[in-house]
Protein backbone atom coordinates (compact mmCIF):
# COMPACT_ATOMS: atom_id res chain seq x y z
CA UNK A 1 0.00 0.00 0.00
CA UNK A 2 2.53 2.60 0.30
CA UNK A 3 4.08 2.08 -2.63
CA UNK A 4 0.95 2.65 -4.45
CA UNK A 5 0.84 5.68 -2.31
CA UNK A 6 4.65 6.57 -3.51
CA UNK A 7 3.53 5.59 -6.83
CA UNK A 8 0.38 8.36 -6.77
CA UNK A 9 2.24 10.59 -5.38
CA UNK A 10 5.11 11.13 -7.70
CA UNK A 11 2.74 10.68 -10.72
CA UNK A 12 1.06 13.89 -9.79
CA UNK A 13 4.45 15.29 -9.23
CA UNK A 14 5.49 14.39 -13.00
CA UNK A 15 2.17 15.46 -14.43
CA UNK A 16 2.23 18.57 -12.15
CA UNK A 17 5.70 19.51 -13.76
CA UNK A 18 4.57 18.57 -17.33
CA UNK A 19 1.68 21.18 -16.94
CA UNK A 20 4.15 23.63 -15.81
CA UNK A 21 6.22 22.81 -18.85
CA UNK A 22 3.53 22.91 -21.29
CA UNK A 23 2.68 26.53 -20.16
CA UNK A 24 5.97 27.72 -20.15
CA UNK A 25 6.08 26.48 -23.89
CA UNK A 26 3.16 27.98 -25.01
CA UNK A 27 4.13 31.33 -23.15
CA UNK A 28 7.85 31.05 -24.97
CA UNK A 29 5.98 29.87 -28.02
CA UNK A 30 3.14 33.10 -28.23
CA UNK A 31 6.75 35.50 -27.17
CA UNK A 32 8.55 34.31 -30.22
CA UNK A 33 5.85 34.31 -32.42
CA UNK A 34 5.80 38.19 -32.73
CA UNK A 35 7.08 38.90 -35.87
CA UNK A 36 8.23 42.40 -37.12
CA UNK A 37 8.56 41.01 -41.07
CA UNK A 38 7.02 39.06 -43.35
CA UNK A 39 7.38 37.18 -46.58
CA UNK A 40 5.81 35.56 -49.92
CA UNK A 41 3.52 32.93 -48.67
CA UNK A 42 2.99 34.26 -45.29
CA UNK A 43 -0.44 35.63 -44.40
CA UNK A 44 -1.00 38.42 -41.85
CA UNK A 45 -4.76 37.39 -40.91
CA UNK A 46 -7.55 39.56 -39.04
CA UNK A 47 -6.17 38.19 -35.60
CA UNK A 48 -2.72 38.38 -36.00
CA UNK A 49 -0.21 41.62 -36.18
CA UNK A 50 3.52 42.50 -37.04
CA UNK A 51 5.23 44.01 -34.18
CA UNK A 52 8.74 46.21 -34.24
CA UNK A 53 11.39 44.90 -32.97
CA UNK A 54 11.69 48.21 -30.04
CA UNK A 55 7.74 47.08 -29.57
CA UNK A 56 7.15 50.77 -30.08
CA UNK A 57 4.62 49.93 -33.09
CA UNK A 58 2.42 47.65 -34.54
CA UNK A 59 0.67 46.78 -38.12
CA UNK A 60 -2.90 45.21 -38.04
CA UNK A 61 -6.09 45.55 -38.47
CA UNK A 62 -8.27 47.13 -36.40
CA UNK A 63 -12.38 48.28 -36.36
CA UNK A 64 -13.41 52.06 -37.03
CA UNK A 65 -16.50 53.32 -35.05
CA UNK A 66 -18.68 52.24 -38.27
CA UNK A 67 -17.45 48.38 -37.59
CA UNK A 68 -15.55 48.30 -41.23
CA UNK A 69 -11.80 46.92 -40.48
CA UNK A 70 -8.96 48.57 -41.82
CA UNK A 71 -4.99 47.57 -41.95
CA UNK A 72 -2.72 50.36 -40.32
CA UNK A 73 0.19 51.10 -38.29
CA UNK A 74 -0.23 52.44 -34.56
CA UNK A 75 1.97 53.98 -32.05
CA UNK A 76 2.27 52.68 -28.56
CA UNK A 77 3.30 54.67 -25.62
CA UNK A 78 2.15 54.47 -22.11
CA UNK A 79 -0.46 52.39 -22.87
CA UNK A 80 -2.05 54.99 -25.41
CA UNK A 81 -2.59 53.33 -28.92
CA UNK A 82 -2.55 56.40 -31.36
CA UNK A 83 -3.13 55.84 -35.53
CA UNK A 84 -0.19 56.51 -37.89
CA UNK A 85 -0.90 55.12 -40.96
CA UNK A 86 -4.04 52.97 -42.71
CA UNK A 87 -3.72 51.52 -45.74
CA UNK A 88 -6.82 50.84 -47.00
CA UNK A 89 -9.32 53.70 -46.04
CA UNK A 90 -10.81 54.35 -49.37
CA UNK A 91 -11.64 50.47 -49.19
CA UNK A 92 -12.54 49.41 -45.79
CA UNK A 93 -13.06 45.04 -45.22
CA UNK A 94 -17.12 45.69 -44.54
CA UNK A 95 -19.22 43.97 -41.58
CA UNK A 96 -20.07 41.69 -44.71
CA UNK A 97 -16.61 40.72 -45.78
CA UNK A 98 -15.90 37.52 -43.78
CA UNK A 99 -12.39 37.66 -42.97
CA UNK A 100 -9.22 40.12 -44.53
CA UNK A 101 -5.12 39.25 -45.17
CA UNK A 102 -2.69 41.33 -45.68
CA UNK A 103 0.64 39.35 -48.11
CA UNK A 104 3.48 40.49 -50.52
CA UNK A 105 3.20 38.61 -53.45
CA UNK A 106 6.15 37.25 -55.28
CA UNK A 107 6.83 40.41 -56.99
CA UNK A 108 7.08 42.50 -53.75
CA UNK A 109 3.58 44.22 -54.04
CA UNK A 110 1.41 44.81 -50.65
CA UNK A 111 -2.22 43.43 -51.17
CA UNK A 112 -5.33 43.88 -48.66
CA UNK A 113 -7.68 40.67 -49.60
CA UNK A 114 -11.31 40.36 -48.41
CA UNK A 115 -12.56 36.93 -47.91
CA UNK A 116 -13.24 36.38 -51.55
CA UNK A 117 -9.97 36.91 -52.41
CA UNK A 118 -10.58 40.49 -53.99
CA UNK A 119 -7.55 43.25 -54.04
CA UNK A 120 -9.05 46.01 -51.74
CA UNK A 121 -5.42 47.68 -51.41
CA UNK A 122 -2.00 47.03 -53.17
CA UNK A 123 0.77 48.91 -53.21
CA UNK A 124 3.47 48.58 -56.25
CA UNK A 125 7.05 48.18 -55.33
CA UNK A 126 8.15 47.13 -59.04
CA UNK A 127 6.80 46.83 -61.97
CA UNK A 128 4.97 44.29 -63.31
CA UNK A 129 7.41 42.69 -65.13
CA UNK A 130 9.17 39.73 -63.01
CA UNK A 131 11.81 41.19 -60.51
CA UNK A 132 15.21 40.87 -61.34
CA UNK A 133 17.05 38.43 -59.70
CA UNK A 134 18.57 40.24 -56.98
CA UNK A 135 15.09 41.10 -56.10
CA UNK A 136 13.83 37.65 -55.58
CA UNK A 137 13.84 37.50 -51.58
CA UNK A 138 10.93 40.23 -50.91
CA UNK A 139 10.00 40.90 -47.37
CA UNK A 140 7.91 43.66 -45.85
CA UNK A 141 9.42 44.61 -42.67
CA UNK A 142 8.06 46.99 -39.55
CA UNK A 143 10.68 49.10 -38.61
CA UNK A 144 11.78 50.85 -35.45
CA UNK A 145 10.69 54.02 -36.48
CA UNK A 146 6.54 52.78 -37.48
CA UNK A 147 7.39 52.98 -41.41
CA UNK A 148 6.65 49.59 -43.34
CA UNK A 149 9.17 49.07 -45.82
CA UNK A 150 9.44 46.64 -49.12
CA UNK A 151 13.17 45.46 -49.67
CA UNK A 152 14.65 42.52 -51.64
CA UNK A 153 17.25 40.58 -51.60
CA UNK A 154 19.96 42.76 -52.10
CA UNK A 155 18.46 44.89 -48.73
CA UNK A 156 17.31 48.24 -51.29
CA UNK A 157 14.16 49.18 -49.90
CA UNK A 158 11.74 49.76 -52.82
CA UNK A 159 8.52 51.03 -50.73
CA UNK A 160 8.18 52.56 -48.09
CA UNK A 161 4.61 53.46 -46.04
CA UNK A 162 6.48 56.95 -44.65
CA UNK A 163 6.49 57.98 -47.99
CA UNK A 164 3.22 57.50 -48.79
CA UNK A 165 -0.02 60.19 -48.44
CA UNK A 166 -0.79 59.54 -44.07
CA UNK A 167 -3.95 58.50 -44.71
CA UNK A 168 -5.07 59.01 -41.46
CA UNK A 169 -1.89 59.72 -39.61
CA UNK A 170 -2.75 61.21 -36.13
CA UNK A 171 -6.00 60.32 -36.72
CA UNK A 172 -7.39 59.25 -33.23
CA UNK A 173 -6.44 56.28 -30.99
CA UNK A 174 -7.48 52.72 -30.58
CA UNK A 175 -8.90 51.35 -27.65
CA UNK A 176 -10.07 47.98 -27.38
CA UNK A 177 -9.64 47.63 -31.19
CA UNK A 178 -11.94 50.39 -32.33
CA UNK A 179 -10.70 53.70 -33.59
CA UNK A 180 -11.77 56.56 -32.14
CA UNK A 181 -11.46 59.43 -33.99
CA UNK A 182 -10.06 63.13 -32.81
CA UNK A 183 -12.76 65.58 -32.70
CA UNK A 184 -10.96 67.53 -36.39
CA UNK A 185 -11.94 64.69 -38.32
CA UNK A 186 -15.00 63.41 -36.71
CA UNK A 187 -16.80 66.67 -37.48
CA UNK A 188 -15.29 66.94 -40.96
Amino acid sequence: MGSTRTTTVKLRAALVLSAHFLILSCSAFRLCSASSSITPGQLLRENQTLVSENKSFILGFFSGSSGNRYLGIWHVQNSIQRVIWVANRERPLTRNDSIGVFKIDDNGNLLILDGRGRTLWSARSSSSTPPPAQYENWIALLQNSGSLVVSGGDGRIVWRSSDQPPELAGAGRLENGRLHLSRRLASA
